[in-house]
């Protein structure tokens, strides 16, 4: 068995798959076994993943029978790990050769820590437009309030990470946005998660970089009703893990709290809330 899992989850990623595997087994850290889970892709991704496979006995691939959405995919890829430590590579995502083996010493290293994370790079067509670490802080506050989401992406011990994928299940729904925080919460809260600013991710971003002092350009608005929705789900859950910690009283009322202001910051914010339910109030609209 392998040391690590690396979930792949990809759907019609052919133009970035065979690089994210090129980086993956060109990792210094070579006891790893390379999941590909295709979510049913109608470009040339089965072909590129079953050829990695053919070629190396560390990829395996395999093809969702239909479109499950993201999150499922996601979930899927944690849960079918069986090694002691586990990790997701999106197919556009890139990192240092030696990030997988900096992560797996940091852990090895601190047995009291569940997940470990290095720095991001945010980079716009091949130039790099920032970097920094993925949280300000490693207390529980600084998890919460200042982590990037890009820690989904850091090195988990596998039965941590595939509990909180099993809690979360299909309740989310088909809308994944900020799934990414609930699977996370649990290691903000326990203050499980270690740093190392040695070795860095990269994420593309989608648009160019706002010159200083731009101003930001008009944001779109998701529909509202559907949003509220991912809120309430969001809130569930993330209560659900704060229940789970604490019994009934003053830690569980004050943990009530604490993850009210997450689900606030994180998903959908209360003051947009009551704006757009102002708005479609006033004009039938939202």
């Amino acid at each position: 068995m392998a040391a690590i899992t690396v979930g792949v989850p990809v759907y019609n990623g052919a133009a970035h798959l065979a690089e994210c595997l090129d980086c993956l087994l060109g990792q210094t850290f070579k006891d790893l076994k390379i999941l590909v889970f295709d979510n049913a892709s109608t470009d040339e991704t089965p072909q590129i993943a079953a050829d990695y496979a053919a070629r190396d006995p560390r990829v395996r691939y395999h093809r969702q029978p239909h479109n499950k959405g993201a999150l499922l995919n996601f979930s899927d890829l944690a849960r079918a790990a069986t090694s002691p430590y586990f990790l997701w590579r999106a197919a556009d995502d890139r990192s240092d050769a030696n990030y997988i083996e900096v992560l797996h010493a940091l852990l090895q290293a601190h047995p009291d820590k569940q997940l470990a994370v290095g720095r991001v790079t945010e980079t716009f067509q091949g130039q790099v437009v920032k970097a920094r670490d993925v949280a300000p802080r490693l207390d529980r506050l600084g998890l919460m309030f200042g982590a990037h989401a890009t820690a989904i992406y850091g090195l988990f011990r596998t039965p941590a990470i595939a509990e909180v994928m099993t809690l979360m299940g299909d309740r989310y729904g088909s809308v994944p946005w900020g799934w990414d925080f609930v699977a996370l919460l649990p290691f903000f809260l326990d203050e499980s998660v270690a740093a190392s600013d040695q070795v860095s991710i990269e994420f593309g971003v989608r648009g160019a970089p706002r010159a200083p002092g731009a101003p930001r350009p008009p944001r779109k608005e998701a529909d509202f009703d559907v949003m509220l929705g991912v809120r309430a789900r969001f809130l569930a859950l993330v209560r659900d893990i704060n229940r789970r910690r604490n019994p009934p009283g003053p830690r569980r009322w004050a943990g009530e709290i604490l993850v009210w202001a997450y689900a606030n910051q994180r998903v959908y914010k209360v003051k947009r809330i009551v704006r757009r339910t102002l708005t479609r109030w006033l004009t039938g609209t939202a």
